[in-house]
């Protein structure tokens, strides 16, 4: 989720519902990693944590780089880099600390919050082996 913070146009993020939009990632943050999240906002992770689950973050985002203030808020924390020369980490690179995590709370039997953010969907689009046509 991509809300938490008000919002001047009134949409989600207005000071009056500030509580109902869960904060991963603030809106006013849209162009800089999130270095610092104010006491009064819901954040998903805290929120989660607070009531007993475990919660986990597996992403390739830029945003979440090791000084990110929400990264505070997990328990279990992968930031995957690229491989030299790509612009981000594949799903295929991230899918293994995402199995990992799944195993702990398989085993421990605890509830979950796992936040899975992977690039592959953004821009810039690299096609994977088979799906060259889809190209632009």
């Amino acid at each position: 989720m991509i809300e938490g913070l008000p919002r001047a146009d009134g949409g989600p993020g207005d000071e009056d519902d500030r509580d109902e939009h869960p904060l991963l990632m603030g809106f006013s943050y849209a162009l800089a990693p999130v270095r610092a999240v104010e006491e009064d906002l819901l954040v998903l992770p805290k929120a989660f944590r607070e009531v007993g689950y475990r919660t986990g973050i597996v992403t390739s985002h830029p945003w979440f780089d090791e000084n990110a203030a929400v990264l505070d808020y997990f328990d279990s924390r992968a930031v995957v880099k690229p491989r030299k020369g790509r612009p981000y980490a594949s799903f295929e690179a991230l899918s293994p600390h995402v199995f990992e995590f799944l195993g702990e709370r398989a085993a421990d039997g605890q509830p979950f919050f796992l936040y899975v953010h992977s690039m592959d969907t953004h821009f810039p689009f690299i096609p994977h082996k088979g799906f060259s046509r889809f190209k632009h």
